[in-house]
């Protein structure tokens, strides 16, 4: 059989070298002239602009596209290949996990205590990747490590610096506050120049800690940090889900209603309202603010969009009037709902949204989240809504169905009447296995999840790329997220189950957390 050619890159250069040789000068020559034609840059710009509608970019890529140039030392060509090359192989099994372990103190100035070593027993609380690069991981025990996962971009910004293999990671902070205990939840943002990341923690008993981490850090090889705000979390039921930097503002969940606070004024209002006793249980599992004006809270059967928070300044001139009072600002919010049918979400994922422009010069938003049910399984969402810039103009959210992987689907009333055998818990047979964690790419193309075998200890990792056609939600048996598995281990210790889960998009590096806080890169 002829071995098929898909790139002509694989054509070996004997071949093309035997070709020319049966070459007249003037098509040899014609031949040159093509060859100079591909070293254009911009060929490969307008390349890299058509990869950027399909393929997740590195952040370099992105600098490039906005600019309209490359920067010194910074070949375009070497881009597009890269994301080629990325695209055909992220999904492919993966070799042994490099486990990440502080082999010295990278940060002379360290705050962390002496007698916390690497054997200590730690338990994951988050684990986050930001501009496919930084790796921020928070500890319960409140301790937080920040590695760089591509080092050589600090000194040479080119396409080798992302080639660099896993062991090469460097932690470039690792700090435990002596105020934090126990922590119960966390969130972290960049700010709007990339040069500095926030952590917001919350341990017991009742403290909220803000840390700034400065990405700047030139010559030295560590990251610094500083605490930015310190202050007593409304109740022990409050979880931090994000931080509005520019406003200086926390977003907190307790049970299913939004909390806002200042971190200067510590002024608190809640939006929306507790649905009832008897309502089904419908908590917050995520929430992302949006052009620190708007907020979309993804709920364990619900999607909500909380926008016009504001009538008249930002939310730091609201939340700092000591005249202001929570009637006053529930009335000034406005909010529309999605009710999902026959799933409650247990964790979600949610990528950065985008706003755009529609003909008649208003504000559009799209985001993409991925949220996972543990018996019926995976459904990708995409949320798009007009974002009014005058209080009188209507709300519109609509929520599609685009990805969905089911595990197991409950059995309707009229198949129960027809003799489909029903099973205790009321679902069909299914997959034998459940999602255990899942993560959305930041640039919402490409995702992973961890699966669990039903009677088996094997766990699995899965990663695929987003389809972006709309689904029916209401044709079940069918499976709209395929997905290649890129690593599989066996284990017969509950500790080593795998937990949390996070990658760079861009790169198709894949970060994984254990039970017992152990952190492998694959």
């Amino acid at each position: 059989m002829v071995p098929r050619i898909d790139f002509l890159g694989d054509v070996p250069d004997e071949i093309w070298l035997l070709i020319a040789s049966f070459m007249r000068l003037r098509d040899i020559i014609c031949l040159r002239l093509l060859h100079s034609l591909t070293q254009d840059q911009l060929l490969w710009l307008r390349l890299l602009q058509g990869l950027a509608d399909m393929e997740p970019l590195p952040p370099l890529a992105t600098q490039i596209l906005k600019s309209g140039a490359g920067p010194d030392g910074i070949h375009v060509e070497e881009l597009c290949r890269f994301v080629h090359r990325t695209e055909k192989t992220w999904i492919e099994t993966r070799s042994k996990p490099w486990s990440l372990t502080v082999r010295e103190n990278s940060d002379p100035r360290s705050t962390t205590p002496q007698a916390l070593n690497d054997n200590s027993a730690l338990t994951l609380l988050s684990l986050n990747v930001f501009k496919d690069r930084w790796l921020l991981i928070v500890y319960r025990e409140a301790l937080m490590e920040l590695w760089d996962l591509y080092p050589e971009l600090s000194s040479k910004a080119n396409v080798s610096a992302l080639n660099c293999p896993r062991y090469d990671a460097i932690c470039r902070a690792r700090t435990q506050h002596h105020n934090l205990a126990y922590g119960t939840s966390c969130a972290a943002v960049l700010t709007d120049d990339d040069n500095a990341l926030l952590v917001g923690v919350t341990s017991e008993p009742n403290v909220t800690i803000v840390l700034r981490f400065s990405l700047d850090f030139r010559d030295r090889n560590y990251v610094g940090s500083e605490v930015v705000a310190t202050f007593s979390t409304p109740s022990p039921t409050h979880l931090l889900r994000a931080i509005l930097p520019n406003s200086s503002v926390l977003v907190y969940s307790r049970s299913q209603v939004i909390s806002i606070v200042h971190m200067e004024t510590h002024q608190e209002w809640n939006v929306g309202d507790d649905e009832g006793e008897e309502a089904l249980w419908n908590g917050v599992i995520g929430a992302i603010p949006i052009a620190d004006q708007h907020l979309l809270c993804v709920k364990t059967r619900s999607v909500e969009l909380m926008t016009r928070l504001q009538p008249d300044g930002s939310l730091s001139d609201i939340l700092s009037r000591s005249s202001s009072t929570p009637a006053e600002w529930n009335q000034t919010a406005s909010i529309v709902r999605h009710e999902f049918s026959e799933t409650s979400f247990r964790s979600v994922s949610i990528a950065d949204p985008s706003i755009s422009l529609d003909a008649d010069g208003n504000s559009v938003l799209n985001i993409t989240f991925l949220a996972f049910d543990v018996l019926n399984g995976l459904y990708q969402y995409r949320a798009t809504a007009n974002l009014p810039s005058l209080s009188d103009m209507p709300l519109h959210m609509e929520v599609q169905l685009i990805g969905v992987h089911q595990m197991a689907q409950t059995i309707p009333l009229t198949d129960q009447l027809e003799g489909v055998r029903r099973t205790r818990s009321g679902f069909t047979q299914g997959s034998r296995a459940f999602v255990s964690a899942c993560c959305l790419g930041a640039q919402g193309k490409r995702g992973i999840w961890v699966e669990r075998q039903r009677n088996s200890v094997k766990r699995a990792v899965y990663g695929y790329k987003v389809n972006s056609e709309r689904v029916d939600e209401g044709s079940p048996g069918q499976r709209y997220i395929t997905g290649q598995c890129i690593y599989e281990v066996s284990s017969f210790d509950l500790r080593d189950d795998l937990t949390h889960c996070a990658f760079a998009e861009s790169t198709g590096l894949v970060v994984l957390g254990t039970r017992n806080g152990e952190v492998l890169l694959i």
